[in-house]
């Protein structure tokens, strides 16, 4: 898995400029559970806290990483995309954060899997939550949108 974490944090960096200007690093993937890390500097607002844009985002990039990791491991190709989010900001962010993602219920990923295989477009529920210094800062619900596009090529299909 490290080498898909190096490749994740080689995309992340080359492909998605706002990852890349907001410092996120890729932290583990570990039991199913992808975190993600931001430092302060370059996310602050005038308060000298976090900005609430950049806290969204990390959840939002966390969730988007966490489901590229589960389908590159199940051997599937398919573009993702955001298409719902809800936050609630529960405490200031004062130093670096974090985003930690992971399903609530394996079921979920399964289910997801085999509505993407069977009509080749599904949608998966994510939670990603926030933290700065062990302190839960944001709960994100995320909705994301996988879809197999017919041109793709390596995609595994359903056997």
């Amino acid at each position: 898995m490290t080498h898909n974490l190096l490749e994740l944090q080689n995309f992340l960096d080359s492909q998605i400029p706002i990852a890349r200007f907001m410092g996120v690093r890729v932290i583990a993937y570990e039991k199913q559970a992808l975190r993600l890390g931001a430092p302060l500097s370059p996310n602050t607002n005038h308060h000298g806290t976090a900005f609430g844009g950049g806290i969204a985002s990390l959840g939002f990039i966390a969730g988007w990483a966490y489901t590229s990791l589960r389908l590159q491991q199940a051997e599937l190709s398919a573009s993702l995309v955001i298409g719902k989010s809800e936050i609630r900001f529960l405490s200031p962010v004062r130093g670096a954060f974090e985003a930690t993602v992971a399903l609530k219920q394996e079921d979920d990923w399964q289910n997801f899997i085999r509505q993407l295989e069977q009509t080749g477009k599904a949608h998966l529920q994510l939670s990603p939550i926030i933290s700065s210094a062990g302190v839960t800062a944001a709960e994100l619900q995320n909705s994301y949108t996988a879809f197999i596009d017919k041109n793709m090529t390596g995609t595994k299909k359903a056997g």
